[in-house]
Parts: C-alpha cells; structure tokens; sequence
C-alpha cells in the first residue's frame, strides 16, 4: 500500500488546483499568454499599415501576391497584413482574431507554425493560380486556413466544438 502511495504522490497533478505561476501550469499559461499577445501583434501590424496606406493613398497594396511575378515573391508575406480600406480590415479582423485565439490555447509554437505554413501555402498557391496582372491582399487566406485548421484538428482530436467553429466559420465567412 505505501507503494502505491508513493507511486500517486510522485504522479503530476494535472487539475486545475495544481496549475500555478511556477509549475507546468504556468509554463503554458505564460505559452499561451504570449500566443494571444502574437495575436494582437498581428492584428497590430495590420492596423498600422492600412493606416498608412490611407495616409499614403494606397500605395501599399501593391506588394501584395502578383501571380507569376518572380520579383513579388515576398509579396506573399506582405499580403496578409495588407487591405483595401478599412472595411476589408474590419471584415478580416473579427475572424482572424476569433480563430487565431482558439488555435493560440495551443501555444505559441503552435500558432506560429500553423499561421507560417498558412501564409505560405497558400500565396504560393495565389501567387500559382490567380490571373496574371492582378495583385491580391488581405488575411482572408488566414481566415479560412485557421478554419481549415480547426476542422482537421477537430477531427483528429475528436473535438466537436473545433470541428463545429471551422465548419461554422466556412459557412459564414463564404
């Protein structure tokens, strides 16, 4: 019996009484912490640049995906953080930080990772398949990555409710 005592007293804790500031609880509340502040970041960068792109009278979009374009290759970094007037903005924001927020209780590596392969498959897939001669901006490429995301992590988690907000968002934001 002491044994077993031993055995369950050496076993970590993993309900919430046990979470504090300085064990494994906090390590991944500070992870996620730092994740949401990713988040605002983010959303920070793009606030700022349509903003000056206003003040600029638009001259960011151009450095947007332009499809084929061998000298815009960046441009598939720069499209997400770039809009077409703060309506567009606005549209991308709510989701964005919505579904980036689910995905960042996952942590930071986590979130960072996903929104990396993200953005890069798919604006080598804009920058593949769109029209030659267009430019192409916006974090709706994001938006729809995260619900993707959160789809194929619900299915494989078996998580209704992620499975069910990917779903939701795709419908809704189709």
């Amino acid at each position: 019996m002491s044994g077993l005592r031993a055995h369950a007293a050496a076993a970590p804790s993993h309900s919430l009484g046990a979470m504090t500031d300085s064990g494994q609880g906090g390590r991944e509340r500070d992870d996620r912490v730092a994740a949401f502040v990713a988040i605002a970041v983010m959303v920070g960068i793009m606030w700022i640049l349509e903003i000056g792109d206003q003040i600029a009278g638009g001259d960011l979009d151009r450095y947007g995906i332009r499809p084929r374009d061998v000298d815009a290759l960046p441009g598939i970094l720069a499209a997400p953080f770039l809009h077409e007037g703060f309506g567009h903005l606005i549209g991308n924001t709510i989701p964005f930080v919505v579904l980036g927020a689910i995905i960042a209780f996952d942590g930071l590596v986590r979130l960072l990772l996903a929104t990396a392969i993200i953005i890069v498959v798919g604006g080598l897939g804009t920058w593949l398949v769109a029209p030659t001669g267009t430019v192409h901006i916006g974090a709706s490429g994001v938006v729809f990555g995260y619900a993707a995301y959160l789809i194929v992590r619900g299915i494989f988690s078996r998580s209704l409710l992620e499975l069910g907000i990917g779903v939701l968002v795709l419908v809704l934001y189709s």
